[in-house]
């Protein structure tokens, strides 16, 4: 297991001991709504490395990257990031979708 895994495993195991990550959190297909309307599905891999983002057209499968808070996924171009139920998708500079809501699916 890489360095980067364990803390991440590390972390995340502190934060649900703390209750900051419900087992909720941890499902693997969430719908987002955004204020603007903006409506997109996120679908974690199962280990949390990749997720692939679907909304009208358009999508994208993202790979986790660093993020100093919450999760946050890119491919260079698109960035998904998201904190507990809250997200941003990014798909470029004319479409950033912010305060996303989510749920699971």
């Amino acid at each position: 297991m890489s360095n980067a895994l364990k803390l991440f495993v590390i972390l995340l195991s502190s934060c649900v001991l703390a209750g900051c990550v419900t087992t909720a959190d941890m499902k693997n297909s969430w719908l987002f709504i955004c204020p603007d309307g903006y409506q997109f599905t996120a679908e974690y891999s199962r280990d949390f490395e990749f997720v692939k983002i679907k909304a009208e057209g358009y999508s994208a499968k993202l790979r986790r990257s660093e993020s100093a808070s919450g999760t946050r996924y890119a491919d260079g171009s698109a960035v998904f990031w998201a904190k507990g139920a809250t997200a941003l998708l990014d798909v470029d500079e004319n479409n950033v979708h912010r305060d996303c809501r989510g749920d699971t699916t």
